[in-house]
């Protein structure tokens, strides 16, 4: 009973089964117990955001990374309940700490990194870099691309081709040769895409 990680252990389950009150009673728990281990208020502040208390979530994960600055997975968590704050020109930038938390690595590019430059004319390779659900919805961001005039070369899972089908936007399976193979002057990740066309959210 005096053993905090147990007490967290057991508040991040209350919390997966939907049990807000009992999930956060066990992580208040751990942190009497041990108040200073980051581990436990990073499970208090998720908690704390399944059971809608945004606020004092944000607060949690500030306090952590004023603790820890150079931590990628607490900016990354920051960044998510920004989002579902609205916050999105705060949380776009953080958001970028997924790559250093697990994301799918991109391969190899020569083209830099498109980062909201001029693009008319040019040609740009979008990538998947999430589930299905992610692609679909950062596709939103296509038309804003097209009306700028960019060729669009789009690299995504082959199942959802029959659903992308657009005059202007060419294609590709991710492992197709000619992601790497061919020259681009700009890429960019699709999960990207909203920080640099609409970083405050507007549409």
């Amino acid at each position: 009973p005096r053993d905090a990680a147990v007490w967290t252990a057991l508040g991040s389950l209350w919390s997966a089964m939907g049990q807000c009150e009992q999930a956060l009673r066990s992580h208040r728990r751990a942190l009497e117990l041990d108040p200073l281990r980051l581990a436990h208020r990073l499970a208090y502040a998720r908690s704390l955001a399944d059971a809608c208390w945004l606020e004092e979530a944000g607060r949690v994960l500030e306090d952590c990374l004023a603790r820890e600055p150079g931590r990628a997975d607490l900016r990354h968590e920051l960044a998510l309940l920004r989002l579902a704050q609205g916050r999105y020109r705060e949380a776009w930038p953080d958001f970028e700490a997924r790559w250093q938390c697990g994301a799918p690595c991109l391969p190899a590019l020569a083209a830099p990194r498109w980062s909201g430059e001029r693009i008319g004319a040019r040609r740009v390779l979008l990538l998947e870099d999430g589930d299905c659900a992610a692609t679909l919805w950062t596709l939103r961001y296509l038309p804003s691309l097209e009306r700028r005039g960019a060729d669009l070369s789009l690299a995504v899972d082959a199942r959802l081709h029959p659903l992308l089908q657009r005059p202007r936007v060419r294609l590709l399976a991710p492992e197709d040769p000619r992601v790497q193979g061919e020259c681009y002057n700009f890429h960019c990740p699709l999960q990207s895409l909203p920080g640099v066309v609409d970083p405050r959210g507007a549409s």
